[in-house]
């Protein structure tokens, strides 16, 4: 995923105009991956990073941030 689309639907969860995102780079079977699921708490202004398992949805971690920098370098970190 490039980053400027990554960051646009950052934008999106923030902005209300999608209430989830998910992030998740494609692997083989064989591979183990993780995803990032992403929301946004309006009321605290935090979104919250949920790392998955994309095959069976084990939740692995919830992670909290403030801004939009801070959780675009996690979700890359995570999925790369």
């Amino acid at each position: 995923m490039r980053r400027e689309e990554l960051f646009e639907k950052i934008k999106n969860v923030r902005t209300g105009q999608s209430d989830m995102e998910s992030f998740v780079k494609p692997r083989p079977p064989e591979e183990f991956g993780d995803g990032v699921q992403l929301t946004y708490d309006k009321e605290n202004q935090k979104f919250q990073a949920t790392v998955f398992d994309p095959d069976t949805n084990t939740v692995f971690s919830k992670e909290m941030f403030t801004n939009e920098n801070e959780v675009g370098k996690f979700i890359m970190k995570t999925i790369d």
